[in-house]
């Protein structure tokens, strides 16, 4: 994660597909309201005929699952709700406490998502500002995770599938795409994506198993094409594109001399540095390089997406790619960096690469690095798990309870 990171994203080793079903935590609260079960209605809301109506009254304004739903601290959870009916005042979310969530209001029928971090309880309310009207078909689950300290993840939208990056490795990548504009990753305004006229970065790795259409595989935009906004395509010949769209300012970077390969996995990094733009792919510099663009990155109202893109939906990830490793950063790194980044990484996808800590415990109790053979030994109770680099090479199954010590392939811990 380089600099000042902005969002994390697909780096995991669950091969669980992503839905909304299947990131529920608990899911017994009955959300199409056929029965009251599993929620606290508080006294403006009743529960009857498939959905739960609010007058407005204000003496009591929360509709809550709980107990049978609860939400840990500190995670990122989807919110989806239907307004089926709509008189007058305001529904909105609560990720804190009965607080209002920035950005949450619904004044009008319709289907609403919205991504927010738990605090102060471990409850996720949905609150009535003098809302009058009726709504349905709710369901409450954690995002697809960002894994910067920004924890701002993604909502899925049908369902992708999650499988090993490699025959035996432990990390994942997303595809299932299925050519569909259906099947998509989205995250709602962001305004810390919001770049200006200031650097900024984004990488990625892709699996690519046909060139045979084109391909919008990242992308943030509003949804009006006039509106501008950002997007990396891939061409329909293996080439890269990117675009930004800003105030009537174009830039347009296609990357021809060092095209994706098929049946691989490729690391793809787009900088901006000042006005100049630059492309590398597996860490190697471009020629699609030095396009200059003075207009702004900052685009009120815009999503992230991965396949396709909001203002256009006609060229989704194809059926057999796939991506992981999404990263945004407001901060460029340099040539050097990014080499680095593709050197360090690119292990993590061969066969039978383990990139975890060993066991079910990520609490460390030791550390150990030996200068000598370059590894990094990491102690928690589940055993010592011993890394070259990102990559974990070998493990113990003993506890280590106090400290490791390492120099020159010799080991000792306690």
């Amino acid at each position: 994660m380089h600099g000042d990171i902005k969002g994390a994203f697909l780096s995991d080793t669950d091969a669980t597909n992503v839905s909304a079903d299947t990131l529920n935590s608990v899911n017994t609260f009955y959300g199409t309201f056929a029965t009251s079960t599993g929620w606290t209605v508080q006294s403006d809301w009743t529960i009857g005929g498939g959905v739960a109506t609010c007058n407005g009254a204000g003496s009591g304004r929360f509709i809550f699952p709980f107990p049978e739903d609860s939400w840990t601290i500190g995670s990122s959870v989807v919110v989806e709700v239907t307004v089926t009916a709509y008189t007058s005042g305001t529904l909105f979310v609560s990720y804190s406490n009965g607080t209002e969530t920035a950005g949450t209001n619904m004044t009008a029928t319709g289907t609403y998502k919205f991504v927010g971090t738990v605090s102060a309880n471990t409850i996720v309310y949905i609150g009535s500002n003098s809302f009058v009207g009726s709504i349905d078909n709710v369901k409450i689950y954690y995002a697809e995770e960002d894994r910067s300290v920004n924890n701002k993840g993604l909502i899925p939208y049908g369902t992708i599938t999650k499988t090993p990056v490699a025959t035996g490795a432990e990390l994942v990548g997303y595809s299932g795409f299925n050519g569909s504009s259906s099947n998509y990753l989205q995250q709602p305004y962001n305004s810390a994506l919001d770049f200006g006229t200031g650097d900024f970065s984004l990488m990625y790795w892709f699996y690519q198993s046909t060139h045979s259409y084109y391909q919008d595989v990242l992308s943030r935009q509003v949804s009006s094409a006039t509106d501008g906004g950002w997007t990396v395509q891939h061409q329909i010949d293996g080439t890269i594109r990117f675009y930004l769209r800003t105030g009537g300012v174009w830039v347009d970077l296609l990357n021809s001399d060092n095209s994706i390969t098929t049946s691989s996995w490729t690391h793809v990094a787009v900088v901006r540095t000042g006005n100049n733009f630059n492309m590398y792919i597996n860490g190697v510099i471009g020629d699609a390089s030095g396009g200059t663009n003075s207009g702004t990155a900052t685009l009120n109202n815009a999503n992230l997406r991965i396949n396709t893109r909001p203002d256009q939906t006609a060229y989704p990830i194809l059926t057999g790619n796939s991506i992981a490793l999404v990263r945004l950063s407001a901060s460029a790194p340099s040539a050097e960096q990014i080499k680095k980044i593709y050197e360090d990484e690119k292990v993590l996808f061969q066969e039978n690469a383990d990139c975890t800590l060993y066991g079910s415990s990520d609490a460390v109790t030791a550390l150990a690095y030996d200068e000598k053979t370059n590894l990094l030994h990491v102690g928690t109770s589940s055993g010592r798990s011993d890394f070259n680099g990102l990559r974990r090479i070998n493990n113990t199954t003993e506890a280590v309870t106090t400290a490791i010590s390492a120099y020159d392939g010799s080991i000792a811990q306690q």
